[in-house]
């Protein structure tokens, strides 16, 4: 499993530029102009670290758990304590999920010229469907974590 990024660096300006555009045979293949000082862009693939990435897929549904599960919390039922409890702790996941992963980014090595192989553009296609993947089973462990912790919380007031 490869995960790769499209990246585009100035070499003029010594800053990353940011063209919002899928990467597709055409946009590879492209040749790019500074928005800030109009020189040519060197655009590259960069191979992203597996350590780095992955702990994203997974802790970005722990936020987004806790968003939902406010929201239907307080939509529905009134909030209890419970629910407080379990939207910190999906917070409190989701944010050491990225600072593990933020301790395996690695350095990138900008090329002197640009790289429009089309090769590793398979790679790309192939990593959105393991994305896709990685964050259903983010989703999936931080449904059954919210769960287990409110029947537990619940458990614990009908015995008290």
């Amino acid at each position: 499993m490869k995960f790769v990024h499209r990246t585009h660096y100035c070499v003029k300006c010594k800053k990353a530029a940011f063209f919002p555009q899928f990467a597709t045979k055409k946009t590879v293949e492209q040749d790019y102009i500074c928005p800030r000082c109009g020189e040519d862009v060197v655009s590259f693939w960069e191979e992203i670290n597996n350590r780095f990435i992955i702990p994203y897929f997974i802790g970005v549904p722990f936020f987004a758990m806790a968003a939902i599960y406010g929201f239907w919390t307080s939509t529905f039922i009134q909030i209890r304590s419970v629910d407080i409890f379990v939207i910190l702790f999906n917070i409190i996941m989701a944010s050491i999920f990225t600072v593990y992963g933020i301790r395996y980014r690695k350095l990138k090595n900008i090329p002197e010229s640009s790289d429009k192989s089309l090769e590793t553009l398979k790679h790309f296609r192939h990593q959105i469907l393991y994305s896709l993947l990685f964050t259903f089973i983010g989703f999936l462990i931080a449904t059954a974590i919210d769960v287990i912790l409110v029947l537990i919380w619940l458990g614990i007031d009908k015995i008290t």
